[in-house]
């Protein structure tokens, strides 16, 4: 099994790979304490890992954020790819845990008709494969 490297410390203006907000229990996210050594090892702990490159390898940077119950948004990953720093990567993930955000968010993902487009593409796909017709009094669709 290949453990990923570990960064002590990162810069706020390092370029950095993606950010990464999980809730595991101490336990499962060290892998047992080989990774490192959290302070408690009892309850569910939101980690923010940060990847960044030491030595023309990911490395991963832990940051232990507290007790889970405190946050009320889930888990989320912010890919950079090396376009942003730690820095921003960071305040994006604090406007992210905001609950402005959340609100807003959830008001885009209500205005938008990506779902209901998908589905009637996909839905219309189907039936040209199949080659249904749909025959009624104000339409004829002959496929």
């Amino acid at each position: 099994m290949s453990l990923t490297p570990i960064a002590t410390t990162v810069s706020p203006d390092e370029l950095a790979y993606a950010l990464i907000e999980v809730v595991l229990t101490p336990y499962s996210f060290t892998k047992g304490g080989r990774k490192f050594r959290p302070k408690s090892w009892s309850g569910k702990h939101r980690y923010q890992v940060i990847l960044v490159n030491r030595g023309d390898r990911l490395a991963e940077y832990h940051r232990d954020l507290g007790d889970a119950a405190l946050f009320e948004s889930g888990a989320f990953r912010i890919p950079s790819l090396w376009e942003h720093t730690v820095g921003e990567l960071q305040e994006i993930a604090d406007n992210v845990r905001s609950r402005e955000d959340r609100s807003v968010m959830a008001e885009l993902r209500e205005r938008s008709t990506l779902v209901r487009d998908a589905a009637a593409f996909f839905e219309e796909i189907y039936k040209r494969r199949r080659g249904q017709s749909v025959f009624g009094s104000a339409i004829k669709v002959q496929r």
